[in-house]
């Protein structure tokens, strides 16, 4: 599923029925400047390829499609979206204007069923967008392109950062080891980074677990020597948890021949900010170093955060009594 950046909403709708005009081509779009409900008919259209400078991934398999020029009647965050369609759309909203504009969101599937929804926050009075609709496949016919407006909410307002920053980017990345980590905070503008070491044949295994309906969290395991480290969702990561859902898994097994030393990267998709718990099992065990004893109670009792208090030991760290504890 093709997923773009949304804000959950709180809608106020201002509707305004009837059929307008659309265009067939980037240079040929309607001119619009409400909110509103825009009656369309694709089925006459043709299929223009237009992406928007291809920075929208899906963006330029959009079948048959239609356009418009909107411009901002007021200040606020606007969504967009395809209710009321009778077939499977898919959705562009481009900055600027005609075969000029650059994408800024493209989406398939985030309405009702196969419809599709766009959110943008922060537009000014008299910005222009260039909007695209069209179908998914063989996808074509009626429908309507519904512009509204509303009060995107705050969902961690005052929030304070966890023990673990600042971890803003690969070069500044915590380090961690086997345990439950609960409470920690994400943000859009300040992803979170975690390094630690995986054994040679060994499988890691990590849990983020929150609540999707506040943000969409993802998570990119990197090996701690790619350029690409932090860049989010890429070629090179070496696995990623990356849906549209409550909670994100990676289970990776390092056959490089090598203990690696591994960062994971934890960030926002859509949305302003997230409180999550993290789990990681089966990191260390490298450079030497080897388990301390043997876990008792395991796994133990959840407690009132909702995950379990998680202790490990390793021999090897050089430091005192070369024993490292990890609560």
């Amino acid at each position: 599923m093709l997923r773009t950046k949304l804000i959950l909403p709180g809608l106020a709708l201002a509707l305004a029925g009837g059929a307008f005009a659309q265009g067939d081509d980037c240079s040929t779009a309607a001119a619009i400047n409400t909110v509103g409900v825009f009656a369309f008919d694709t089925s006459a259209n043709t299929t223009t390829g237009f992406d928007g400078g291809g920075s929208c991934v899906g963006g330029d398999n959009i079948t048959l499609d239609t356009y418009w020029q909107w411009t901002a009647p007021a200040a606020g965050d606007y969504q967009f979206d395809t209710e009321g369609s009778s077939f499977d759309t898919q959705l562009s909203v481009h900055a600027g204007v005609g075969c000029a504009a650059t994408c800024l969101a493209h989406d398939d599937d985030a309405g009702t069923g196969l419809l599709s929804q766009i959110q943008l926050s922060g537009i000014n009075m008299g910005d222009t967008f260039l909007i695209q609709l069209g179908g998914f496949g063989a996808g074509q016919g009626l429908g309507n392109l519904n512009i509204t407006a509303f009060v995107a909410p705050v969902p961690c307002p005052g929030a304070p950062d966890d023990s673990y920053e600042d971890n803003d980017d690969c070069g500044s990345a915590a380090a961690m080891s086997d345990g439950a980590y609960p409470a920690l905070l994400v943000l859009d503008v300040d992803p979170d980074h975690y390094a630690f070491c995986v054994a040679d044949g060994a499988t890691v295994d990590i849990d983020i677990l929150f609540p999707n309906n506040i943000s969409d969290v993802d998570m990119f395991l990197w090996d701690a020597a790619d350029a690409n480290c932090g860049s989010g969702f890429g070629t090179t990561d070496l696995a990623n948890g990356f849906s549209a859902s409550d909670n994100e898994t990676i289970s990776w097994t390092n056959t490089t021949g090598a203990d690696l030393d591994v960062i994971l990267e934890v960030s926002i998709f859509s949305g302003a900010c997230n409180f999550y718990d993290m789990i990681i099992a089966g990191s260390g065990g490298c450079d030497g170093m080897s388990n301390a004893g043997t876990p008792f109670c395991d796994p133990a009792n959840l407690n009132s955060t909702g995950v379990p208090a998680v202790l490990s030991g390793t021999f090897g760290t050089g430091i005192g009594s070369d024993l490292h504890l990890e609560m």
